[in-house]
C-alpha cells in the first residue's frame, strides 16, 4: 500500500511540472545524443595529437655520442653544485644544465617509444607506457655518469623497461 502511494506520489509531481521544466528535460535528453558526437570528436582529436606527437618524436635526430657526453656533463655539474649557493655563476650552471637535461629527454623520447611499443597489447594504452617510460628516461638522466665510457641509450634501456614493467 505504501508503495502504490509514493506511485501516485510520482505522477501526481509528473502532472505538476511546468512546460519549462518539460523542455528542459528534453534538452537533457537531445544532449545525451549529442554526448556520442562530442565522444566521437574528441577520440578523433586525441588520435591527431597521438600522430602529430610521434611526428614530432621523429622529427628530432639521435644524439652523437660526443654530445651525449658534453650534455651529460652539464646535467653531471648542476647536480654536484650545493642548494645553497645562490651565486650568478652557480644560478647560470643550473639554468645549463636543465637545458642539457631537457635535450637529452627530447633526443631520447624515440628509444622510449621503441621499448613502450614492446610492452603495447598487455592492457595498458601505449601513451601511459610512454609517460612511465619517460620518467624512467629522467631518472636514467639523473644518474648517468658518462666516464664510463658507454653510451646514454645504453645505460637508460634498462631504467626505462624496468618503470615500464613496473607500471604493467
Amino acid at each position: 500500500m505504501n508503495n502504490t502511494k509514493m506511485i501516485l506520489d510520482f505522477e501526481s509531481q509528473k502532472e505538476n511540472q511546468t512546460e519549462d521544466e518539460l523542455l528542459v528535460s528534453d534538452q537533457v535528453e537531445v544532449e545525451s545524443d549529442d554526448q556520442d558526437e562530442v565522444d566521437i570528436a574528441l577520440e578523433d582529436e586525441a588520435c591527431f595529437l597521438a600522430s602529430h606527437y610521434h611526428a614530432s618524436i621523429d622529427a628530432i635526430p639521435v644524439l652523437s655520442y660526443q654530445d651525449e657526453v658534453k650534455y651529460a656533463v652539464m646535467v653531471r655539474a648542476g647536480q654536484s653544485l650545493s642548494k645553497d649557493d645562490n651565486s650568478f655563476q652557480s644560478l647560470e650552471i643550473r639554468r645549463k644544465a636543465g637545458v642539457a637535461r631537457q635535450v637529452l629527454i627530447e633526443h631520447n623520447l624515440r628509444l622510449v617509444r621503441s621499448i613502450a611499443r614492446k610492452s603495447e597489447g598487455q592492457g595498458v594504452l601505449l601513451d601511459d607506457l610512454i609517460q612511465e617510460g619517460t620518467i624512467g628516461l629522467m631518472e636514467a638522466i639523473d644518474k648517468y655518469y658518462p666516464n664510463y665510457g658507454y653510451r646514454f641509450s645504453t645505460y637508460a634501456y634498462r631504467t626505462i623497461q624496468l618503470k615500464i614493467k613496473r607500471y604493467i
